[in-house]
């Protein structure tokens, strides 16, 4: 049961990994997008781009963050998901070894 419970959480877990990256790439796609209008209409911009810019950046640096802190979580349930079958595997060669 543990098992199967790890087992969906840790695909809830990728499901989110693999959203979290789409939007990683949309939001870069759109701050390179405002990145290359900077550089045609520079003397143009206004400061609400420039705010936006700003804002994509940070909406960036919190979904790398979001994402590496998803990436640690899933390592770490692979690992306790490892450990625990492990640990089923030496309970059942007990077991198996007792009824001897």
């Amino acid at each position: 049961q543990a098992e199967s419970e790890l087992a969906r959480r840790n695909h809830a877990y990728i499901k989110t990994i693999h959203s979290l990256m789409a939007k990683l790439k949309s939001l870069e796609g759109a701050k390179k997008d405002l990145e290359r209008v900077c550089k045609d209409k520079e003397g143009f911009i206004s400061t609400s781009y420039k705010q936006r810019v700003t804002s994509l950046q940070d909406s960036v640096q919190e979904t790398y963050q979001s994402l590496e802190e998803m990436r640690n979580d899933l390592d770490n349930r692979k690992s306790e998901l490892t450990r625990l079958q492990q640990t089923k595997d030496d309970v059942a060669l007990y077991v198996l070894q007792a009824a001897r």
